[in-house]
């Protein structure tokens, strides 16, 4: 959650919500706004209004949040098209209205609980756990925000998720919903098949060069190039940093001394326990111990029941436990002890030796942890510099010069991360909106320094726009060629696939009709899983024959290559394998969050209904007025 705290700019601020949860709501009647208006309040929702710039912030995250879940980049002229503007207005509104039911609710989120979760965030800690104050500042600075509205942002997601958790929990299913979606899951279904591969077919001729012509006329928009970008682009990896920085001998030394605890790893034991009365009949338990007698028998004749005597786990040095039971070996019982509740005898039943980290056993995990801390502050550093280079008007290859950096020149890429001859292009930020931004970006213009997943900054600047373009079919007369062959062989084999469903609909089996086609029929083993993938039955093909009745005939293409396969439905069954004791309560766990969802879904109704939300159409179009409510 907390999104709402993310800037365009998705610098430094992006790690802090990269591992947050974030509810997603269905979308409700909000009239179009992308008309420009002045900077101004666009909502409002629990006495709260939603400033224009809020919005966009929280728009530009939720964007964001869907090219990682597809791995897709989307334009902001297509974003809006799909209306994924007004579901980004719905949610920021479901948010800050569930912050009020829970401040309604008396719920609240302490200091601490805040500062802890600040403290989980990747980068937010240096190797002595603290805060580190040079990256909060940069979080500050770039996101535009005091540190007050940092933590009450984090405070607010935090505040959600207690609402979200309490009503989700304790949740039952309806009596039966399981065991009957347990029971189709587990349904598998048994089918004859003939395959009909591109073989059957014979020789099929290419097109002549007229037919090629007229092919490639008819379907040129399908081969025409996207437009492409030439790139300069400069990263900054901690991983690469972290190479050429120094540690010295005494910061190591300092580390491991000032984190010395967490390296030693104290004996623990697991004990069992005899109470006594009193002094005299400790002594007499010790004696009949010494003479062998069982510790779980003198434990009953103290009045203790059966298990009573086993205590548990702890470590030495608990002061909870005698320091005589750390002294004795396995199974040897202690003498008497007077405890604060008193006489007793302890035994250890298992020991599991202590150990402890030397500084040479830590070095080298010392020197990288620091050395990692320095690539961070370095990276702040860096960025500032060259920010401040180019702000200067120098370039970004003498900045990047100055401060000994690589500056990569990717001379073509689209939109799906190619070239022009369609070769993925490796090494490029791990950030699902560094192409989308490229796409979009103005030629000659430095970008500003964003994040990337595995912690490195990059900045880029596109350099030129090569635009879309119909390649000459000469250029590309073999692509053009196999797509057709393709395409032919697929509907050719269809024709066939459907002739057999003809058939067997009038009565012949898949085997007489596969023998006069010298196809020999197969079976399928092991019998077909429902959503299941084999590399013959694709999914596509799997849900028809489990669409189909017992006897039911269908066709679909396979997994891979151009082979099309007919199948009729000949058993169907139920998987027993012993393995679904333990799959079914884990698919029984996923029914469970799926109604989860639709509670959480029905409650957000209800929080809207509480709090209805005004949008401010006249100041969000360009003409109109009044407001529009949304419930």
């Amino acid at each position: 959650m907390l999104d709402s705290l993310r800037d365009a700019t998705k610098s430094w601020v992006a790690t802090i919500f990269i591992a947050l949860l974030v509810m997603s709501f269905a979308v409700w009647g909000i009239q179009d706004f992308l008309g420009a208006a002045p900077t101004t309040d666009i909502a409002k929702v629990a006495g709260t209004p939603i400033s224009r710039e809020r919005f966009e912030r929280h728009y530009r995250d939720e964007l964001r949040r869907i090219e990682q879940r597809t791995g897709q980049s989307i334009a902001d002229r297509q974003a809006r098209e799909l209306g994924l503007d007004r579901q980004a207005l719905t949610n920021l509104i479901d948010q800050i209205a569930m912050e009020r039911v829970a401040v309604d609710l008396g719920l609240n989120v302490s200091q601490r609980s805040v500062l802890g979760y600040l403290k989980s965030i990747p980068n937010a800690t240096d190797a002595t756990g603290r805060i580190n104050t040079q990256w909060l500042q940069f979080v500050l600075q770039e996101s535009q925000m005091t540190e007050a509205q940092l933590l009450d942002t984090i405070r607010g997601g935090l505040l959600r998720d207690q609402v979200t958790n309490t009503i989700l929990t304790g949740l039952n299913l309806p009596d039966g919903l399981a065991s009957a979606l347990n029971y189709a899951r587990r349904e598998r279904r048994t089918v004859e098949y003939l395959k009909l591969d591109p073989a059957i077919l014979g020789n099929v001729p290419d097109l002549d060069e007229a037919g090629l012509k007229k092919y490639y006329a008819d379907n040129g928009i399908r081969f025409r190039r996207p437009e492409y970008r030439a790139v300069s682009l400069l990263v900054l990896s901690p991983t690469e940093l972290a190479k050429t920085a120094t540690v010295s001998e005494d910061e190591i030394k300092r580390i491991y001394e000032a984190a010395k605890a967490t390296y030693v790893v104290p004996e623990e034991r697991k004990f069992e326990q005899i109470r006594f009365k009193d002094e005299a009949a400790a002594r007499d338990g010790a004696e009949r111990l010494a003479r062998g007698e069982d510790f779980e028998a003198v434990a009953l004749l103290q009045g203790m029941k059966t298990g009573e005597t086993k205590i548990g786990t702890a470590k030495a040095g608990d002061s909870t436990i005698p320091r005589q039971a750390f002294e004795t070996a396995v199974n040897v019982p202690t003498a008497p002890i007077k405890g604060p509740f008193g006489w007793i005898i302890l035994r250890a039943t298992e020991i599991t030796p202590g150990s402890s980290k030397t500084l040479e056993d830590v070095r080298t995990e010392i020197r990288d942890r620091l050395a990692q801390d320095q690539a961070k502050t370095r990276i702040i550093e860096l960025t500032r510099e060259i920010e401040e280079a180019l702000g200067a008007g120098t370039s970004l290859e003498e900045a990047a010069g100055k401060a000994k950096l690589t500056l990569r020149s990717i001379p073509a890429i689209n939109a799906q991360g190619k070239g022009l001859q369609d070769e993925v292009i490796d090494g490029l930020p791990q950030d699902s909106e560094f192409l989308r931004l490229v796409q979009e970006g103005e030629t000659g213009r430095d970008s500003e320094f964003l994040f990337a997943k595995d912690g490195s900054y990059y900045l880029y600047r596109v350099d030129k726009v090569i635009p879309a373009s119909q390649p000459a079919l000469e250029d590309i007369k073999d692509k053009v060629l196999l797509t057709w062959r393709q395409e032919t062989l697929a509907a050719k084999l269809q024709e066939r696939a459907n002739e057999i469903l003809d058939r067997a609909k009038k009565g012949e089996s898949l085997k007489t009709i596969g023998e006069s086609m010298g196809i020999a029929p197969l079976i399928s083993n092991p019998p077909l899983a429902r959503g299941g993938e084999t590399p013959e039955f694709s999914r596509l093909l799997t849900q028809s024959v489990f669409a189909a009745k017992a006897g039911g005939i269908v066709s679909g293409p396979v997994s891979f290559g151009q082979s099309v396969i007919v199948a009729q439905v000949k058993a169907i069954t139920t998987n027993e394998d012993p393995s679904e004791a333990q799959i079914a309560p884990l698919y029984t766990q996923r029914i469970r969050q799926s109604v989860a969802g639709d509670i959480a879904g029905s409650f957000t109704n209800w929080v809207r209904t509480a709090h209805p939300a005004s949008i401010y159409e006249d100041r969000i179009q360009s003409s109109g007025s009044g407001a529009a409510e949304i419930r």
